[in-house]
C-alpha cells in the first residue's frame, strides 16, 4: 500500500509515523520549505512568493492556549515538558518540538517540500489520482495512490461575516489570519469582532498599544475584569456608516480599524466533485467519526474537531 499525506504540520507528521510504524509507505506534499504547518511563521501575509494563500495565522509573541503538557506526541521520548518550557508554550518553542519529532523519526525524507497539491480525485478499485505541482520547477507530476490522508487543517480560509454598510468604512480592515503584531494599530480605536480563542487573545495585545479597544461579542459571562480599562465590551454590530460603527445595543463608537476574529471556512480546494464531500458551516458529510470519507473508506480526513486537545486528538485518530 502506498498513502498520500497532504500537508506537513502535526496532523501530517502523526500521520507519516503512524503509517511507518504499521509499514506502509508514504509521500507527504508540502508546499512550503519545512514541516511545521501552521507554526512555521512567516511574516508574509495574503499569498506566498508563488501567488499561494499564506496558511500560517500566527503572529509575533503569540502563545498556545494549552498547557505544554497537553502539547506533547505520546511516542516521542523527548516529551515537552521535559524541555526548558514555561507553561504555555511560544510559536517558537511549538515549532522547535515539531522539528524535534520529525529529525528523531527521520521523517522529513519522505516528505516533498514545494509541492502543491492541485487535484485529488478518485478512480478505479479504490484508488486515487493526484496532481502535484513543484512549485521550483514549475512541473506538474500525476501520482496514484491507494489512500489519502488529508492534513492541511481545515481553517485556514478566512471567514467574513457581512456587516451592512461595511462599503462605506475606509479605515483599515483585518482578519485575525493576517494578523502578525499589534504595532501598527498604536494609539487606534480599534473594533475586534469575535470572542473565540483568537478574538481574546488579540484583545488583549491590542489593548497594550491601543487608544481603544471594542470587543463585539455575545458572551454569556462578563470578561470586562480581565482586561485593562481601555477594553471596552459591546455587542453585535448593527450597521457601519463610515467611521462610525453601530452596535445592537443602539451605541454608537468612532474607530480607526476593525479586525476580524470570525473563524475561517471549510475548504479543500484540490477536492474534485467525485470525492463525494460536501462541506458547509463547519461541517463535511458524509464522515464517519469524522475521519472516513463514507463515499470513498480510502481516504480521511486528520484534525477536523475543534474544541479539543489537539495533538492528542490527532495521535488518536491514527
Amino acid at each position: 500500500m502506498h498513502i498520500a499525506i497532504i500537508g506537513a504540520g502535526i496532523a501530517g507528521l502523526l500521520s507519516l509515523h503512524h503509517a511507518i510504524k504499521n509499514n506502509i509507505q508514504c509521500t507527504v506534499f508540502e508546499q512550503s520549505k519545512d514541516v511545521g504547518g501552521v507554526w512555521l511563521y512567516t511574516d508574509k501575509v495574503g499569498t506566498d512568493e508563488f501567488g499561494l494563500p499564506v496558511h500560517t495565522s500566527l503572529y509575533e509573541g503569540l502563545r498556545s492556549n494549552l498547557p505544554s503538557q497537553l502539547m506533547s506526541i505520546p511516542d516521542y521520548p523527548n516529551n515537552i515538558t521535559s524541555y526548558n518550557f514555561t507553561s504555555y508554550l511560544k510559536h517558537e518553542d511549538v515549532l522547535k518540538y515539531i522539528h524535534d519529532f520529525a529529525d528523531h523519526f527521520d521523517l522529513r525524507k519522505h516528505v516533498k517540500f514545494y509541492n502543491h497539491v492541485k487535484k485529488v480525485k478518485p478512480i478505479g478499485n479504490n484508488r486515487w489520482e493526484l496532481t502535484s505541482l513543484n512549485l521550483l520547477s514549475k512541473e506538474e507530476t500525476l501520482y496514484q495512490f491507494d489512500a489519502v490522508i488529508i492534513a492541511t487543517g481545515p481553517r485556514h480560509a478566512p471567514n467574513y461575516p457581512h456587516l451592512k454598510g461595511i462599503e462605506t468604512f475606509n479605515g483599515k480592515k483585518l482578519h485575525s489570519h493576517d494578523f502578525r503584531n499589534p504595532r501598527p494599530f498604536k494609539n487606534q480605536r480599534v473594533l475586534l469582532i469575535g470572542a473565540g480563542f483568537s478574538g481574546l487573545d488579540l484583545t488583549y495585545h491590542l489593548s497594550k498599544v491601543a487608544q481603544k479597544v471594542f470587543l463585539s461579542n455575545h458572551l454569556a459571562d462578563d470578561i470586562s475584569k480581565f482586561y485593562p480599562i481601555n477594553v471596552i465590551l459591546k455587542p453585535d454590530v448593527d450597521h457601519v456608516d463610515k467611521s462610525n460603527i453601530h452596535f445592537k445595543d443602539g451605541t454608537t463608537e468612532e474607530v480607526d480599524s476593525i479586525l476580524y476574529c470570525t473563524g475561517y471556512k471549510l475548504t479543500f480546494p484540490f477536492l474534485t466533485p467525485e470525492a463525494g464531500l460536501t462541506y458547509e458551516n463547519e461541517y463535511v458529510k458524509p464522515l464517519y467519526k469524522q475521519i472516513i470519507n463514507i463515499e470513498h473508506p480510502t481516504m480521511a480526513i486528520i484534525g477536523l474537531p475543534f474544541h479539543t486537545v489537539i495533538f492528542n486528538l490527532l495521535d488518536l485518530q491514527l
